[in-house]
């Protein structure tokens, strides 16, 4: 009994060794992490201490803060920021990544968003009298428009004119909402930099200059994956890609990308601009074409009218007019008829030199008759009200038609068939009226489709209007047609009304 008590003695006494030395070592660990903890905790409790002048605030945790506050208001500024940064390496330095600087964009630079548990660590570091360093050197994105700034300026923006990009934003205010959920930064700068003239872009320029590097400022901007075009920026391993934005300057430059005519229709790349070119040339070629084909069918429409209104043929008597009145209206053959031509007919025939001239004066032998060849080859005569005639060479009347109301051969030499003439003939006069409109309503849409494109004050584009309007005239403008005779509404002749 005697020996089993004194091994219990022994065990219990071995055990009282170890548990000392396990609080020893305990205290030692401890004694040797204090330091740390206290440290950090008096940091945020009381900053103003010469102790935490080289205190660094974790990255870990400012990554935790960066990730409360923008999961429940990404659209700040300081967010964008940081979803560009996990985006692309490349397009932000390395000091807008750092996740200190981007917490003091937001918790000092955001001075509205200060109040969120996100910078609640930020505030207690970085309070009045702090004499952190990390607080005082590392100043934030301070260029970089605050939420409240960014969301008036886009508003301000969209409220003067409908731009592309607000709507990212309008929903909201015309919902009723004092902020707008959409990438304020981005939008903002997207607008800017499309416009930059606006004054509301002051803030965006202020931005580029304190820092050039920033993306924005070189054109390239975030865009979801879907809707990005390949190889229109540098696509990052996240699925964003960045891509600049068309200019809307109003002045000529020769920038990429524009709009040219419609959203869709906006050239990126140097082969796609060159498309465009070849199209808007081929388009001012087509206006002329248009206004060719308006011009002969002008042409045409006249003969029709006219042979409708004086009968069989353009030169000869009204359909109603019968053969005895032509007998009797025709002028009286004596010795001492002459039939007098205009000084009109003079002129014209001294400008056709290929056209031997009708003689000034025809006279008729009296009591003999004539044969067809011996009679003159014109004869001009008008019919008054009164039943009088006079002499002229607007009205050109053929021996043969006198006779008998039919056009002879040199009467259809006057006025040759013009393409579609006789299809024209059998159309209603409002189907021509009809025709007329409807080939201005064309004319007028492509004209204004050029000037519309001349307009988007692309110096390249601008040219191509130019060429190919007067490629157009010059390829297409001998087609022209030219009517053979009476042109009412030239009121004139040509040198088979004067010269025969």
């Amino acid at each position: 009994g005697i020996c089993h008590a004194s091994c219990i003695a022994i065990h219990l006494s071995k055990m009282r060794v170890q548990s000392v030395w396990l609080l020893f070592t305990l205290m030692c660990v401890s004694s040797l992490i204090s330091p740390i903890a206290g440290a950090d905790d008096t940091c945020f409790t009381n900053p103003t201490v010469d102790s935490c002048m080289d205190y660094v605030y974790p990255e870990d945790k400012a990554n935790a803060d960066l990730d409360k506050l923008c999961s429940m208001m990404p659209y700040m500024p300081g967010c964008s920021l940081r979803d560009v940064c996990k985006s692309s390496s490349t397009l932000v330095s390395n000091t807008v990544c750092m996740k200190f600087n981007l917490l003091t964009t937001i918790c000092k630079g955001d001075a509205e968003m200060s109040s969120m548990s996100g910078c609640k660590n930020y505030n207690a570091l970085c309070s009045k009298g702090s004499k952190v360093k990390q607080c005082t050197e590392v100043t934030g994105e301070t260029a970089v428009p605050t939420t409240r700034q960014a969301n008036d300026l886009i508003k301000s923006i969209c409220t003067e004119m409908t731009m592309d990009g607000c709507e990212k934003c309008t929903p909201d205010w015309e919902k009723g909402a004092t902020l707008a959920t959409c990438d304020l930064l981005n939008v903002y700068a997207y607008l800017c930099f499309s416009m930059p003239e606006m004054t509301q872009c002051d803030k965006y320029h202020a931005m580029c200059q304190a820092n050039a590097d920033y993306y924005f400022c070189k054109g390239k901007f975030p865009v979801s994956g879907s809707t990005g075009k390949p190889g229109d920026g540098n696509s990052s391993g996240s699925g964003m890609v960045f891509r600049r934005p068309p200019v809307m300057k109003m002045y000529f430059n020769d920038e990429l990308p524009f709009y040219l005519l419609f959203k869709s229709w906006t050239p990126y790349t140097t082969s796609e601009y060159v498309g465009a070119w070849f199209a808007i040339f081929l388009l001012g070629v087509f206006f002329e074409l248009l206004n060719l084909l308006k011009y002969n069918f002008e042409v045409v429409v006249t003969k029709v009218r006219a042979q409708k209104t004086h009968g069989n043929t353009v030169f000869g008597w009204p359909a109603s007019v019968s053969a005895a009145t032509k007998r009797t209206l025709a002028p009286p053959v004596t010795s001492t008829t002459r039939v007098a031509t205009t000084d009109a007919k003079s002129s014209c025939c001294s400008e056709h030199s290929d056209v031997s001239p009708t003689p000034t004066s025809i006279e008729l032998e009296a009591g003999v008759p004539q044969s067809r060849s011996q009679q003159p080859p014109t004869v001009g005569v008008s019919v008054s009200t009164s039943g009088a005639v006079r002499h002229n060479t607007h009205t050109v009347l053929r021996q043969s038609s006198i006779e008998d109301g039919t056009p002879t051969h040199a009467d259809s030499q006057l006025a040759p068939r013009l393409p579609g003439e006789t299809q024209l003939l059998k159309l209603p006069e409002v189907c021509l009226d009809i025709g007329r409109g409807v080939f201005q309503m064309v004319i007028m849409s492509v004209g204004y489709l050029l000037m519309l494109a001349a307009m988007c004050f692309n110096t390249g584009i601008f040219f191509a209007v130019i060429s190919g309007v007067g490629v157009g005239t010059t390829v297409l403008g001998r087609y022209r047609w030219h009517a053979q005779g009476f042109m009412p509404h030239m009121g004139g002749m040509d040198k088979h009304d004067c010269c025969g």
